[in-house]
């Protein structure tokens, strides 16, 4: 399952939840599963349906030290969430995955006069959880 959500700082959402009992990771995660669009596909295509564990992409404001897109893998049955890769883009506010889950595209926010803001392409590989930057247009 692709997840994605839109944090300020990603590193310290990520490591509070590590604090949290199990009950309480997994009702955090599916309340942002409600929250936020999804694609059900477990991140290890060989994996059978259902098996619990799931790719969560972030999209970050990069103005306080973020990087731009961070991917996690997430196991449901246990409410693990362990960092997988990063991809830096600015402002990444809205993330869209592809029906084929095989790209992701980022509306990435610029809020200075004059400099228009654009929408990044990028391809991702679930079998490696990365993402590689395609192209940028502006908006």
């Amino acid at each position: 399952m692709l997840l994605y959500i839109l944090l300020s700082d990603p590193e310290t959402v990520i490591l509070e939840m590590v604090r949290m009992p199990i009950m309480k990771k997994t009702a955090v995660f599916l309340s942002l599963f409600l929250f936020s669009a999804a694609f059900a596909q477990p991140y290890n295509p060989s994996a059978k349906q259902g098996s619990g564990d799931y790719y969560l992409l972030v999209g970050t404001y990069t103005g306080s030290g973020s990087q731009g897109i961070y991917v996690y893998r997430f196991n449901s049955a246990t409410g693990d969430v362990v960092a997988v890769s990063k991809i830096k883009t600015d402002n990444p506010s809205f993330l869209a995955v592809s029906p084929d889950e095989k790209f992701v595209y980022a509306v990435n926010e610029n809020g200075k006069k004059g400099n228009p803001g654009s929408v990044a392409a990028f391809s991702f590989n679930k079998e490696t959880g990365t993402l590689s930057f395609i192209n940028r247009e502006l908006s």
